[in-house]
């Protein structure tokens, strides 16, 4: 199962998770970097894809600003000023 690590707290989500501000979001990250929903992860076949919903200050995958990528596997994620790692197993 799929999961974000964020702080030493786990969010796990099955084929498709949303990530903001917004308490509506599967994982809810109070920073005022993050747009209410700031991003989200699906899942195409075996493949974990991260897409920036157009926020204003988008997001990272190793220091890079992408706006939609293929996760692997411990990949380090930021967004504004939060960091956190994706896990597939």
């Amino acid at each position: 199962m799929p999961r974000i690590v964020l702080e030493g707290k786990e969010y796990p989500f099955n084929s498709y998770a949303t990530i903001g501000r917004s308490s509506k979001c599967t994982v809810c990250i109070p920073d005022i970097k993050l747009s209410r929903v700031h991003c989200e992860i699906i899942q195409e076949d075996n493949d974990f894809i991260m897409i920036d919903l157009h926020s204003q200050n988008g997001m990272k995958l190793h220091d890079h600003f992408v706006t939609e990528a293929i996760l692997k596997d411990k990949d380090k994620v930021t967004l504004g000023r939060t960091e956190f790692t994706f896990f597939i197993l």
